[in-house]
């Protein structure tokens, strides 16, 4: 009777713990699916970053988001890598600024921006504003072609990327130009509710 009882109380404790190892199992194999993401990315690459970006050239900014990618399509024809970035100016509400270029100093962002205003590159009314040394992280690949192929992919559904390389086998593609890590909340949030998965971190 001992022996009965006992290989009851087996039975009722195992079930459990074999029903949660199993939904555990289910559950994590539909969310990797789920997230996977298009192009393989550079997994295990291995990079300090030691060189940083906190200045942008603004081109122009809109609160109707299609207008701001059809600026980005334009500014392309002449100069390739505009981005959009979005953010929350709280009363004024959410904008979309159409920004280029990545610079270490604002000299350097400045003469950049006297020389494509000088060949009629881009309006008169583009400027250098403070300092946006924050940025989305959406992936990175160890190739210049794949990291190309998912800013296309991303392009396809409205959302305007960039790439930076670090090295020849580390290519980020990057969203915005924040000042602030609180400020690339908004942005990072809609990447993610997509499906990607998004880090806020330095440019």
């Amino acid at each position: 009777m001992k022996r009965i009882i006992l290989t009851l109380v087996i039975v009722f404790i195992a079930l459990p713990l074999w029903a949660d190892f199993g939904v555990s199992n289910v559950v994590t194999k539909e969310i990797k699916q789920l997230s996977a993401p298009a192009i393989e990315p550079a997994l295990g690459a291995e990079y300090v970053k030691t060189s940083f970006y906190p200045y942008t050239i603004h081109l122009s900014s809109w609160q109707d988001p299609n207008v701001a990618l059809s600026q980005v399509e334009k500014n392309e024809d002449l100069i390739s890598g505009v981005f959009i970035t979005k953010i929350d100016l709280g009363s004024s509400g959410i904008w979309y600024r159409v920004d280029y270029g990545i610079f270490q100093t604002i000299k350097e962002a400045v003469l950049f921006l006297r020389e494509l205003q000088e060949q009629k590159t881009i309006d008169e009314g583009a400027f250098v504003g403070s300092s946006v040394p924050y940025t989305i992280e959406i992936n990175v690949f160890d190739s210049r072609e794949k990291a190309f192929s998912e800013a296309s992919r991303l392009k396809a559904l409205g959302i305007a990327t960039y790439l930076v390389e670090e090295n020849e086998k580390y290519y980020r593609v990057l969203f915005g130009a924040y000042p602030d890590m609180n400020s690339a909340r908004l942005a990072h949030d809609d990447l993610y509710s997509l499906g990607l998965k998004p880090k806020i971190t330095k440019r």
